[in-house]
């Protein structure tokens, strides 16, 4: 019976999950931050080339070599220190596609207005009135603006995209342009004359009175500090391990709904960096990656080792197979060959092992013992390598090595136990 009632539970747990994975709006943030990741990666890249002219110019014998690396930090600025911008179009872009409008269109909508809702100033630069955007609103602190304007926007252009077709008698525009030999493009471009005209004087004219970007700031700070807490650390292990135990890969999920809050977190650690400040935040989606998911979800590669010294045979083999794709971070051949998925003996370490290691690691990280992530380093690195790019510190190396170490002594009793159901089994 009480079987029977937790299979029910999980199988209502499962398809709630499955249905908001289909929700427009995460795909959509989803898509569009997969979409900006290699500007963050190169833009980090070139801000910890900029960061090491501080090293350089202590020492006597490259004098010259600390102004060159400096200027690496224009190439920042106008990369990942304007990661709102590029975010502002490219998950504009997707709205559109899961709307079904015009992609070029509606991205090119989100990202005007996005420039319409930033707060301008009028100034006068070599004799001449100059409007002056300040580059810092297209940075981290414009995130949360960008996501929100791409939602809105994306929803009246559909909307009043719609009500046009339907003044005009349906497609009644589109099948005389077509017939006319004019390209699809351009009657899309036309058709959506009225949601541009509707909407972007629509956010100027908001833009003129209130600040959006600072009043989206304020409202969502109690979301960061929460965002930011050792509570949700151990949340977002657990639901998302759960959801990967049910077979629905939990990390895409978990990153449609908090991967564009993580990745504010690893902006601004960048922008203080770039300033030579404190960096405000602890749980960068670094954080995640290389100490917790080590080999992926559920911190499985000290298991993937484990196997290669296995006393069953098949497990042996197991571990030959996932080892090497478990170095790069990618444990499907684990979860599934294993398995993993759906297999009651190992859900305990599976969600125990990343929920410890996220808990040892806030406390490291928080108490300054290692250095906190600001670089976004490829995601296919080895998790030592990893571990010392995103941070920049030497310990972060043994911080790692020691959640590797604790994953393989929480998983090694569940791994002894599942041999001998196997060797009991093939008796």
């Amino acid at each position: 019976m009480l079987k029977e009632n937790f299979n029910k539970l999980f199988n209502s747990f499962t398809k709630i999950v499955e249905k908001l994975s289909e929700v427009k709006y995460f795909l959509a943030l989803r898509d569009g931050m997969l979409g900006i990741l290699p500007i963050i990666i190169v833009g980090s890249f070139f801000l910890l080339l900029g960061s090491l002219d501080k090293f350089m110019s202590s020492l006597s014998k490259f004098p010259n070599i600390s102004a060159i690396l400096s200027q690496f930090m224009e190439f920042y600025r106008l990369t990942m220190g304007c990661i709102s911008l590029f975010l502002a179009f490219t998950t504009g872009y997707y709205m559109g596609k899961y709307s079904k409008i015009s992609q070029i269109s509606n991205g090119v909508l989100t990202l005007a207005s996005f420039l319409l809702g930033c707060k301008l100033s009028f100034g006068v630069i070599d004799g001449k009135n100059t409007i002056v955007l300040n580059i810092k609103q297209l940075g981290a602190d414009g995130l949360f603006m960008a996501i929100l304007l791409s939602f809105i926007v994306s929803e009246a252009h559909l909307h009043i995209y719609n009500l046009s077709q339907k003044i005009f008698k349906k497609n009644t525009l589109s099948a005389t342009y077509q017939q006319k030999g004019i390209p699809q493009t351009v009657t899309q471009a036309l058709n959506s004359l009225l949601p541009y005209f509707t909407i972007l004087p629509l956010i100027w004219l908001i833009a003129k009175f209130i600040n959006i970007q600072s009043f989206l700031i304020e409202f969502f700070k109690p979301l960061e500090k929460l965002g930011d807490s050792i509570g949700l650390v151990i949340i977002v292990n657990i639901v998302l391990h759960l959801m990967n135990f049910a077979g629905i890969h939990g990390i895409s999920i978990i990153n449609a709904v908090l991967f564009a809050m993580w990745q504010k977190f690893l902006l601004a650690n960048a922008e203080a960096v770039a300033h030579n400040t404190n960096l405000p935040f602890v749980t960068a989606y670094p954080f995640f990656q290389w100490f917790i998911w080590i080999g992926g979800a559920g911190n499985t590669l000290a298991l993937t080792f484990i196997l290669l010294i296995s006393r069953v045979k098949h497990l042996r083999n197991i571990g030959k197979v996932a080892i090497i794709p478990s170095l790069f971070n990618i444990n499907e051949p684990v979860l599934f060959g294993l398995p993993i998925v759906a297999n009651p003996v190992f859900l305990i370490p599976f969600i125990l092992s990343p929920t410890i290691c996220g808990i040892i690691t806030y406390l490291a990280i928080c108490t300054g013992l290692v250095g906190r992530p600001w670089i976004e380093a490829p995601w296919i690195f080895p998790f030592v390598l990893g571990a010392y790019l995103s941070t920049a510190d030497v310990k972060a190396i043994i911080l790692a090595l020691l959640n590797f170490i604790i994953s393989g002594i929480i998983y090694y009793p569940f791994l002894k136990i599942y041999e001998k159901q196997l060797s009991d089994n093939s008796l």
